[in-house]
């Protein structure tokens, strides 16, 4: 096995395994972890004695259709003017438990723009309980909470996701809320959530203001802005480099894997909270409330031109492609449009723009799969589909195994992806890949020079056997023709076809040094024919049964063959006696066939592979562009095929006259 079959193997037994550990870290940590409090299956929750941070998701009673009666503010904050006593019993009948264990859902914002949440904290301790409920901003824009005080519920505050860190309870951009709970007594708690566009969803965490080993919620949440803070970090200076690296390098697939980093780091900003302070044009939708919406909607469009240079090689047709992709992102950049209303218009769009965001995702996910799978297949590059696999497929399992869990419920959540890993993963690959084009390039510019170097040594000797055939052939011709006009009496006829040999010979080497040059091998063969014809009395006819295809090959491949054609020819004309010869193209599939065909009388192909230059140039210019060569010499003509390939197959339709 080679060191690189080595390396690409061991590469994929390492992305296999992280991808594993993706996937137990897409599961819900209810799997693994339990306990920490009293839980009575009523709307009671009695923290333990002692903890950090625990997770009321599952322990809420969630609403969709509540409706709350606010009255005038007292003591500076807003109250409820029906009592107590009214209201808990409505929550406890109208409310109903939220299923799911990693977040309170209420599905998309369209739908349910409004949703509650309810539970009651039970201290039956001596001592006062100092709390905080807290909850990322991610999926919700803004929080109230009310917490039952005198006989009411009384307003402790509301948070939005552009409210300053100085107006916050803590300087952070999670919502949190501090309260206390006094000793032996039940303090209800009711929270409202709103959210504009997109999923709708709280993730409701209860920690101690100050725990018994000296820490604080304060500084829990220093350390988790801190670690948001180096995620997005990470993701610029990686998406900083690959531009830098890309653009010095000449690499595209690397510059549109920085402009995609580009992206991937606006969802991380906005996902940490760090977009909903930015200053957005007033009058417009875009807005801290729509803005994630809209970066979903441009990871759709910027994955793409990154992606195409990740497949490439296995694009067979790149014109219909390249339609297809800008088609679908012609319609992502209409629904990123939408965010330019006004947002009185947008209110009507935004259930719209959701779905389509859904929809444009789905397809996209499926759209990459399907190439990835093709790329492996094909040219076997196997980086897009391990980016699939261990970057997508964690996501599409906790998607759907979150699907499974919600049967017969009416949501289920759409769970957000680990963005290190995510990072990672599409990091790694990425820049393994370009290391091995830049291998493949350099090995590349390598093999070009040694085929520059034998393409000089092939055309001196040619230079070197035309001189000899003018010292031979012409200055014979010519020494003859001196030596018919001493004599007496004169044949004029005699002289003139000596001549006229002489001339014809000086033509005949006058176009193979006429110099190569870019056009397409047809035609050029059209005109080499052409111009033998010219001067020659054998009939030489050229056909393309290739449509043009064979002009796809590379042009140091079109150019040998041009070569060795122009070799063929001079033989037929020079030695084979023949009266007709043809030249034709061929393609079936990505095999294109060149035959060359006379009816003149054959030849020793053994005699002529020791002895003959002309044969061994040939043989030597088929070996450096991979084409086959094979003669088929008979008394009554011979045939020579030569074979090579395309990248991109034909269809057979292509070729009405195929004879092979």
């Amino acid at each position: 096995m080679s060191n690189y079959e080595n390396h690409t193997t061991g590469s994929l037994i390492v992305l296999v395994g992280i991808g594993l550990v993706a996937v137990l870290m897409g599961l819900p940590s209810h799997t693994f972890l339990s306990g920490g409090s009293s839980y009575s299956g009523g709307p009671f929750y009695t923290p333990g004695p002692s903890f950090e941070t625990q997770s009321l998701n599952d322990r809420m009673l969630i609403s969709q259709t509540f409706q709350l009666d606010t009255g005038r503010a007292t003591n500076g904050r807003a109250t409820v003017s029906q009592p107590l006593a009214q209201m808990i019993p409505v929550i406890r009948r109208s409310f109903r438990r939220n299923p799911h264990p990693e977040a309170v859902l209420y599905g998309d914002a369209a739908n349910v723009p409004v949703g509650w949440a309810y539970l009651e904290f039970r201290n039956p301790t001596r001592q006062p309980r100092h709390l905080v409920l807290s909850m990322p901003q991610y999926r919700s824009d803004q929080v109230t909470l009310w917490r039952g005080k005198g006989g009411r519920f009384v307003r402790l505050g509301t948070l939005g996701n552009n409210t300053p860190l100085g107006e916050r309870f803590y300087p952070f951009f999670n919502y949190a809320f501090p309260f206390t709970i006094p000793p032996q007594a039940t303090v209800p708690l009711l929270l409202r959530s709103q959210r504009y566009a997109g999923y709708h969803e709280l993730d409701v965490q209860l920690t101690e203001q100050r725990t018994r080993n000296g820490g604080s919620y304060a500084q829990q949440a220093f350390v988790s802005s801190i670690r948001d803070g180096i995620t997005v970090i990470v993701f610029l200076l990686l998406a900083v480099v690959a531009l830098l690296v890309g653009w010095l390098s000449a690499s595209r697939l690397l510059r549109w894997f920085g402009v995609y980093l580009v992206s991937l780091t606006l969802w991380s900003a906005y996902f940490v909270g760090y977009l909903s302070l930015a200053p957005y044009p007033a009058g417009l939708s875009l807005n801290a409330d729509t803005v994630g919406l809209f970066i979903r909607i441009l990871i759709n469009i910027t994955v793409h031109p990154f992606f195409y240079y990740m497949i490439k090689p296995a694009i067979r047709q790149p014109r219909l492609y390249k339609q297809v992709v800008a088609s679908y992102c012609v319609v992502c950049t209409g629904l990123m449009s939408t965010f330019l209303l006004p947002p009185v218009y947008f209110d009507s769009l935004r259930h719209g723009v959701t779905l389509g965001m859904m929809s444009v995702s789905n397809l996209n996910i499926g759209w990459l799969f399907v190439w990835a799978v093709l790329a492996y297949v094909r040219v076997r590059v196997w980086s897009p589909l391990a980016i699939c696999l261990l970057g997508l497929s964690p996501m599409v399992i906790s998607q759907l195994a979150s699907f499974l869990r919600a049967a017969g419920q009416d949501t289920y959540r759409h769970a957000p992806s680990e963005p290190l890993y995510i990072l990672f993963v599409l990091s790694y690959l990425t820049f393994d890949q370009f290391r091995r084009e830049l291998v493949t390039r350099q090995r590349m510019q390598t093999q070009m020079q040694e085929v520059d170097e034998y393409n000089n040594v092939l055309r001196r000797q040619e230079i070197e056997g035309i001189g000899r055939e003018l010292h031979d052939q012409v200055g014979n011709t010519l020494a003859t023709a001196l030596s018919y006009l001493g004599r007496i009496p004169l044949n004029p006829d005699k002289l003139r076809s000596i001549l006229l040999t002489a001339i014809s010979e000086l033509r005949f080497l006058s176009h193979n040094l006429v110099k190569d040059d870019n056009r397409p091998l047809t035609e050029k063969i059209e005109t080499l024919v052409s111009r033998f014809n010219d001067f020659t009395p054998i009939h030489l006819i050229f056909a393309d049964y290739t449509r043009q295809q064979i002009n796809q090959l590379p042009m140091l491949k079109q150019q040998n063959l041009y070569r060795i054609i122009q070799e063929l020819l001079t033989n037929v004309i020079r030695h084979s006696g023949a009266t007709q010869a043809s030249v034709e193209f061929f393609c079936e599939g990505t095999t294109v066939d060149v035959s060359v065909e006379d009816d003149g009388g054959g030849f020793d192909l053994s005699a002529s592979q020791t002895r003959g230059i002309g044969i061994q140039t040939i043989y030597k210019r088929a070996a450096l562009s991979g084409i086959t060569v094979q003669f088929d010499p008979t008394p009554t003509g011979t045939g020579i095929l030569l074979q090579t390939t395309l990248d991109t197959p034909v269809p057979s339709h292509a070729n009405p006259n195929y004879s092979y």
